[in-house]
């Protein structure tokens, strides 16, 4: 099995991801530093979407292939090689990130907003003004919002699966209604 140009020493591999499952940061970025070219190839496949998409482009990938590096080496149970197991998993959730991005979020491809009513019309001025909200977002809060709104998570598993510490999600929480009481605001009939 060739890896191109990319070698991969398994074993002290395996030896950094247990470190950085340990809560060895530099460890972690090591690691991550180490799959960057392999990671390459697998960002090859998106680079026409990216191109095509208004929604996203290669470096919201990039970054967010870190915070899916971040969750394959937390569901790594830590027995067995890492790479075996990156390769096996790590594509699949670059995968889900990427439809993420294209806009198959569950709040856009549903909108809370619009649910509760038979107007298709109203139906989709809701999605349209829930997707203007969403634009006004970063990738990460719109993971947050994602994960804790709509996927019902708790704030630390929130945390635990964006990589970001608890008070830093909070945070992002707190902005995200923030923003989201703004633009309601902003957006209420007068009158």
């Amino acid at each position: 099995m060739g890896t191109d140009a990319v070698s991969l020493d398994v074993e002290s591999i395996t030896r950094e991801a247990l470190a950085a499952k340990a809560g060895d940061r530099a460890a972690r970025n090591a690691l991550f530093d180490t799959f960057r070219p392999v990671m390459a190839r697998f960002f090859a496949r998106y680079a026409r979407r990216a191109y095509e998409s208004a929604a996203w482009s290669l470096e919201d990938l990039h970054q967010e292939s870190f915070l899916v590096f971040v969750e394959v080496l937390g569901a790594w149970p830590g027995t067995g090689d890492f790479v075996a197991y990156f390769y096996a998993v790590f594509p699949k959730r670059l995968a889900t990130a990427v439809r993420r991005l294209d806009g198959s979020q569950p709040w856009i491809r549903y909108g809370v907003a619009a649910e509760g009513t038979d107007d298709p019309a109203q139906r989709l001025e809701s999605r349209a003004m829930l997707n203007d909200f969403v634009a006004l977002l970063s990738p990460l809060e719109r993971r947050i919002l994602a994960l804790h709104a709509w996927e019902s998570l708790s704030l630390p598993d929130v945390s635990r699966h964006t990589g970001q510490s608890l008070d830093d999600t909070r945070r992002h929480w707190r902005r995200i209604r923030r923003k989201a009481r703004a633009f309601s605001s902003d957006r209420s009939p007068s009158g």
